[in-house]
């Protein structure tokens, strides 16, 4: 035991107050304890509460036989420091103010599911239904399903790069707002496996260009993990390596000598100017006969070891999930504390209402739901002046950064950024106007909320997942459709927290050109429409942009991310998609031959297909009097979304002869074409050449699409018969 542990002021109960179970337990620690003085007394007390933790930790995991016991015994130590010392937060788990606590080492829920157990946002029947069905306690932690969760964590690196979002909105909202309404910090706890994580090293390296003085990781260096140990699969100082990306490294030889732990936050939270790394060198299952083995990592300690744990402390043998009564009493001075200083908080907002009632109307904007309406009345007059008409064409990528432009004053809390492409994402314009906060923040005002992301995109997508969690601001990215690749496990954490961010993306097709097939996407349309809570939206034209936009601020706090995706190539400016925001709401609608009571075909398209296959029709028509109905379909998952009578409007059932046109693969337009339809697309990687020849090359051109939609129509009698002749056996 670490007698010389002992240097906070919990709440410790006399000895006369401890029940039977706790004081045998407390004996095996402190022998004689009825002579032991107040200090060895109390650390004895301390070091019960953790080792009874261990055992809750344990006996959940062995409940569920399944988890991950051995990392929260190697964290437990800070963890325990940090939530009974310094961890500000009240009964109130949604407090703007609270500091933000992330376990970046998902796996390692129990550790987190104890703590939130013992501030009261957890049960006990919870932490015995861990991995359950319809348990709020998952084997790895999700955001709004768990309460006091920040943020959903698991794929390793992910949160760490979430709590350097979270500590850059902390800046952000401080330097407009204030530090009396805005000053709290982010801790996180990562692992070896986040360390070795390529988005860990992108996220500490933007945290250390941004001076991100809130930000303190405690970096659980167990040197153990799944498969092996850690000498099999790293090499490097990692401190050393912080250091030079600008970080404070606090080393602690001990890691789990919870003095030098609380020594080390304390040090922590007086550097303003950097973010600090504490290293702690612990042991994966600490005080376990499995101590130091990968056999504790990812499976259940078994009831042997347990037992043996249980027995060499005191514990009581017959009593699983057992907690002294006394360790919930040494969390409440946190929680009075904070419900104080909440008050205290709630009272300078007030004050500050009163104050500054043009600032209030800003904080409303970020924080409630009333300035959610706010937002859309500001949205609306932002854009009103904007008229795409005059114009015959323009990339959607540009009408975007028009939109953006235009918005840069109206809704301050737009916050982002590209990853080294903003001149071709175009979100440069928007971000020259509010300025970039690697330039400085200028305090009281929202200048400099813009974000030199750098070649990061891995850290670009967790951290605005991190600034969407910690609430206030509405981030976006940037970068080409084809890197989205490198962004997929952001933007699916996402989908699965209904995070309020915007993923833009730009250059959408193989019409990019001379760039080549390494930067031409092809399935990324489709990859990105599978996953459940994304909305893509793919723009026709200006019109659809200006409609995507205002779209994207119309949704509901929790509605989920939209990927937009956005051509380089100028693209006809399209008359029948003016005026049409309801419509386009509802994720596809007719542009050509909405008054064609049968049409001969129907024809689904999106982006910068949309003005070819309304091309095509027209030769179709003029050409050969036959007709087409023109779809255009901006967001399939929000017209899958819509009601059966809905999507029969736009896409007639009586009409079987379906056409999909998109540059990209088919993989999912059969549900829209059916059995009679076909798929107008491309199927394998593109090349290095201009647009025009790309176009040509694959038949998209209007000449050769109405050709195709020409031979679809007479051919299809003989297919509908032998479609019919099949059906019929």
């Amino acid at each position: 035991m670490h007698t010389e542990t002992l240097t906070s002021n919990l709440p410790f109960p006399m000895p006369s107050a401890l029940d039977e179970a706790t004081r045998a337990a407390l004996e095996s620690l402190c022998p004689r304890l009825d002579d032991a003085g107040s200090t060895v007394y109390g650390a004895a007390l301390e070091q019960l509460a953790v080792d009874s933790l261990k055992g809750l930790i344990m006996d959940t995991v062995e409940k569920a036989n399944s988890g991950h016991p051995g990392g929260p015994l190697s964290s437990i130590d800070f963890t325990f420091a940090l939530f009974a010392d310094f961890l500000k937060c009240s009964s109130d788990e949604t407090w703007l103010d609270r500091d933000r606590f992330v376990l970046s080492g998902g796996h390692m829920s129990t550790l987190l599911y104890t703590f939130l157990h013992l501030t009261g946002r957890l049960s006990m029947e919870d932490l015995m239904n861990f991995r359950q069905l319809d348990s709020p306690t998952q084997g790895h932690p999700v955001y709004r399903l768990c309460p006091g969760v920040e943020t959903s964590t698991g794929p390793l690196g992910q949160g760490f790069g979430n709590g350097v979002g979270m500590a850059m909105a902390e800046k952000i909202l401080a330097s407009s707002f204030g530090s009396d309404l805005v000053d709290h910090h982010t801790y996180v706890v990562a692992t070896d496996g986040d360390i070795q994580e390529g988005i860990c090293r992108e996220a500490a390296a933007l945290a250390g260009l941004l001076h991100l003085g809130k930000l303190i990781v405690f970096y659980d260096s167990n040197r153990i993990q799944l498969a092996s140990a850690t000498t099999k699969t790293m090499y490097e100082d990692v401190g050393s390596g912080f250091t030079a990306m600008g970080w404070d490294v606090i080393d602690v030889p001990d890691g789990h000598d919870r003095r030098a732990l609380r020594e080390a936050i304390a040090r922590a939270k007086e550097v303003k100017s950097q973010p600090t790394l504490i290293v702690g060198h612990t042991k994966i299952a600490h005080g376990t006969g499995k101590e130091g083995t990968t056999a504790s990592h990812g499976a259940p300690m078994g009831s042997e070891v347990i037992q043996e744990f249980k027995s060499s402390r005191g514990h009581p043998s017959d009593q699983q999930f057992w907690v002294p009564s006394y360790v919930y009493d040494l969390f409440k001075p946190r929680l009075e504390a904070g419900d104080a200083a909440q008050q205290e908080w709630g009272d300078r907002l007030a004050a500050w209402r009163s104050k500054d009632p043009a600032r209030a109307r800003d904080w409303d904007l970020c924080f409630s739901a009333e300035g959610r309406t706010e937002l859309l009345k500001r949205v609306a007059q932002s854009l009103k002046t904007i008229d795409f008409s005059s114009k015959p064409k323009i990339a959607t990528r540009s009408a975007s950064a028009k939109v953006m432009e235009a918005l840069a004053d109206g809704v301050p809390n737009l916050v982002g950024g590209s990853a080294d492409l903003a001149n071709s994402t175009k979100t440069d314009s928007f971000e020259n106007k509010i300025g970039y906060i690697i330039d400085g923040l200028e305090e009281g005002t929202w200048k400099g909320r813009g974000i030199h992301f750098g070649v990061r995109e891995h850290a670009m997508g967790s951290t605005a997942n991190g600034m969407a969690l910690h609430g206030g601001l509405l981030p976006y990215t940037g970068t080409f459709l084809v890197f989205s690749d490198y962004m997929r496990p952001a933007i699916r954490l996402a989908g699965i927290s209904r995070l309020p961010v915007t993923f833009i993306f730009t250059h959408d097709s193989i019409f990019l050109g001379e760039d080549g097939e390494t930067h031409q996407p092809v399935e990324h349309l489709w990859a990105l429409r599978t996953m459940p809570r994304i909305r893509v939206i793919r723009p026709a034209d200006a019109n659809e942009c200006l409609h995507a936009w205002r779209f994207i601020f119309s949704q509901p706090a929790d509605a989920g991310p939209v990927v937009l995706v956005l051509s380089r190539q100028d693209l006809p400016v399209i008359a029948a998609c003016e005026d049409r925001q309801g419509d386009f709401d509802r994720g596809a609608y007719v542009v050509w031959g909405e008054k064609v009571e049968k049409p001969d075909i129907q024809v689904i398209a999106t982006g910068s297909e949309v003005s070819l296959a309304i091309a095509a029709a027209t030769i179709l028509m003029d050409k050969e009097g036959k007709t087409a109905r023109v779809i255009s379909m901006p967001c399939v998952e929000q017209f899958q979304a819509q009601s059966e009578a809905v999507r029969n409007a736009v896409l007639l059932p009586e009409v079987p002869l379906r056409m999909s046109v998109e540059a990209g693969t088919a993989t999912g337009w059969k549900q829209f074409t059916g059995d009679l339809g076909t798929e107008v697309s491309i199927e394998d990687y593109g090349e290095s050449a201009p647009m025009e020849e790309l176009a040509a090359k694959h038949g998209f051109l209007p000449e050769p699409l109405a050709r195709r939609m020409s031979a679809l129509i007479t051919d299809y009698p003989r297919r509908a018969e032998q479609l019919a002749s099949r059906l019929r056996g």
